[in-house]
């Protein structure tokens, strides 16, 4: 019986030839993952900013929309118009006494407080806020420009919200004493969501109109 001896392999060329396709395909390998897992955090941390927002939005909106005069002297409902701060009277638990409902920026996050009232019928006295909740836990740069405010009168032609709305806008550090009352405020959230290397910033705009009797939208 004869046995053939086989010693043929790969050459030193061939070897450098596989070794280099094998290079080329692990890079490839590497960027393709990067460029997967960069895409994935751009996506996530989109979806957890307007996640954040919306849940903010609708926070803000049902407030506003349950809002009641707690005097007898139709001097309406906000108490702090402020580009970053907010204060107005509300039924939040449909107990048809007003909470003192306060939204503002304390350093780079959206913060939320109630205070309870602490007599039966106007005009209401308020005890101290509650644990403030936090909406947002990260702003953008703009956050200080967050709220605006307009009324029925239709004599400037200053707006912070879309014209087409037909409010002006309100500047006033005393709008409970303010005529004409606030009867819409526009809100302008830029929320900032991370995901492993990615930021993503998420702008989000809504305008809100004050439906009660004091604060009458024509």
């Amino acid at each position: 019986m004869r046995f053939l001896d086989d010693d043929s392999g790969l050459t030193l060329t061939e070897f450098l030839i596989v070794a280099m396709l094998i290079s080329v395909i692990i890079t490839a390998s590497y960027f393709m993952f990067n460029a997967a897992a960069s895409m994935t955090d751009q996506t996530t941390a989109r979806a957890y900013a307007q996640d954040e927002a919306q849940r903010a939005v609708d926070r803000m909106t049902r407030d506003l929309r349950q809002s009641m005069q707690d005097t007898s002297d139709n001097n309406g409902v906000v108490r702090i118009a402020e580009a970053s701060q907010l204060k107005f009277s509300a039924d939040v638990n449909a107990d048809m006494k007003p909470e003192m409902i306060r939204y503002y920026i304390e350093g780079n996050s959206l913060k939320r407080t109630v205070a309870l009232p602490t007599t039966s019928e106007v005009p209401y006295s308020y005890g101290s806020p509650g644990a403030p909740t936090i909406l947002i836990k990260k702003l953008g740069t703009s956050a200080g420009t967050m709220f605006c405010y307009h009324s029925v009168d239709r004599n400037t032609t200053v707006y912070c919200g879309p014209i087409k709305h037909g409010f002006n806008v309100v500047t006033t550090t005393d709008p409970f004493n303010t005529t004409p009352k606030i009867s819409m405020i526009g809100v302008k959230l830029d929320t900032v969501g991370e995901s492993g290397s990615k930021t993503v910033t998420v702008t989000s705009r809504v305008m809100v109109r004050i439906r009660t009797v004091e604060n009458r939208v024509d």
